[in-house]
């Protein structure tokens, strides 16, 4: 395998990327030493390594497409093939135990259910054009179950053995990882005669347009494109009637991958809102310089010295505070994006701080405003992978102090990927559920936990970017 990442040769060390990163808003001086740490791989005493929500934020600034990014990927993949990743990751993998999907089939009702084993059988059948579902998608598949698709209905693809086309685990650093799914990617399509490739999300077709190409040379005779695309054509051609204008205040969560494609998925969305019927309002962090959902917040920290729980958690929730935060100081009514997984995790956020936001993808605004008759599962769906998160919680504390951590397995190019829940694990979980749901149409309790959790989240953001600002990152 041959990885196409930083350019060292290019660099001028001026500064510019890392002075632009919307995360830790460093001077030009901090910057440059932040790049000569990066490259002597002093990640210890590094605020980029430590804070880096893989935004790629940097890449657009470089003016010599250094890729500084990939720097910092090339940084966390050192650290994952010596040490490998804390317990708490398997939750992102589909092939080791405690996973998210593992789980999850065992609390969506039967409707979902049978879309995701439909999308996996048709992994078996060939299809000239299809539909990518990506694997966020299947936690929450009923956003993908429209007649809007016309008969591409019939043609969705994919189940989380497919990895997510690797943006997750290239996100992760884990570059070998990244490029076996690109080769298990390849292979599928190919298998099954794909030439057109539309993507519910719009990670998957970065990765499969732009990433696997140019960074390490897996190239797709396929032409691809999002379904975001696909459904802003047939509204403005008129095979999407919008029959009823939405008439919110809209603001855009422009997702890290937007960034991909000269930032062209950011204005397909932008259009898309307009031409529902809604007014746009910006963020205070918009378009190129857009903060991350929050989501991908934990990655850093699974490559800390000592990996800690607590700061995983917080910094992951305090990042996803922000995001509401911003979103509701714009005056809106709705905050919209278009990545899946920002949709679920802005969701968990909203609900937990009993936000007034809604929380929309923008595929579902073209669902309500063409006047279909669809109803949203996002609100109960959040409290269903809170449940799933306590159980690799429970599954964490209770495993041998030798299995804190793993090694990411070998991904095979075919095959079946997939890995199932055992009896107690389901048991356990639907128990928390239940638990859970109960809490949930507590509104004393909910109020109480707003109030607690507001509180403790501005708390840790003046604590830590104290701790930046005087460069002491002990602890961060």
């Amino acid at each position: 395998m041959k990885f196409n990442g930083f350019k060292y040769d290019r660099c001028l060390y001026c500064g510019e990327c890392f002075a632009n990163c919307p995360v830790v808003n460093l001077s030009i001086d901090t910057a440059i030493e932040e790049i000569m740490k990066l490259i002597r791989h002093d990640v210890e005493n590094s605020i980029i390594f430590s804070r880096c929500t893989t935004c790629n934020v940097c890449n657009l600034y470089c003016p010599e497409d250094a890729l500084p990014y990939e720097l910092v990927l090339e940084n966390f993949n050192l650290i994952a093939e010596r040490r490998g990743l804390p317990f708490l990751a398997r939750l992102v993998f589909p092939d080791e135990p405690h996973n998210m999907w593992s789980l999850m089939k065992h609390l969506l009702p039967e409707d979902e259910k049978n879309l995701i084993k439909k999308w996996k059988i048709n992994l078996n059948n060939s299809h000239e054009t299809a539909i990518l579902a990506g694997f966020y998608t299947n936690l929450i598949p009923y956003i993908a179950d429209t007649e809007l698709l016309g008969n591409l209905r019939d043609h969705i693809i994919g189940y989380e053995g497919l990895f997510g086309s690797g943006g997750d685990m290239y996100k992760l650093g884990l570059l070998k990882k990244t490029y076996q799914v690109g080769l298990r990617m390849k292979y599928h399509l190919e298998n099954i005669g794909v030439k057109k490739l539309y993507t519910m999300m719009e990670p998957e077709a970065a990765m499969l347009k732009e990433v696997y190409p140019q960074r390490f040379g897996i190239k797709f005779d396929i032409e691809i494109d999002t379904v975001d695309n696909l459904l802003l054509q047939k509204i403005k051609s008129g095979e999407i009637k919008i029959k009823k204008p939405l008439n919110m205040r809209v603001t855009l969560h422009d997702n890290c991958c937007s960034r991909y494609f000269n930032l062209k998925p950011q204005e397909i969305s932008r259009e898309i809102i307009k031409l529902t019927g809604n007014t746009l309002v910006e963020m205070k962090h918009s378009r190129e310089k857009a903060l991350c959902c929050g989501w991908a917040a934990t990655i850093p920290t699974l490559y800390r010295k000592k990996f800690s729980i607590k700061e995983t958690l917080f910094y992951l929730l305090y990042s996803l505070y922000v995001r509401i935060k911003e979103a509701e100081e714009s005056g809106a009514d709705a905050l919209v994006t278009s990545c899946h997984a920002c949709t679920i995790f802005l969701t968990l956020m909203a609900e937990l701080l009993n936000s007034n936001l809604k929380i929309l993808h923008i595929q579902e605004l073209v669902r309500l405003a063409s006047g279909e008759d669809y109803r949203s599962r996002i609100n109960e769906r959040v409290w269903d992978l809170l449940a799933i998160v306590i159980n690799l919680v429970v599954e964490w504390i209770r495993s041998p102090s030798g299995e804190k951590y793993f090694f990411s397995k070998e991904t095979p190019p075919f095959g079946t990927i997939e890995i199932d829940a055992s009896e107690n694990e389901i048991k356990r979980t639907k128990l928390v559920r239940s638990s859970i749901e109960k809490l949930r149409k507590n509104n004393l309790f909910r109020n109480q936990l707003s109030m607690i959790l507001k509180r403790s989240l501005e708390f840790y953001g003046k604590f830590t970017n104290r701790k930046i600002e005087g460069g002491n990152l002990v602890g961060l």
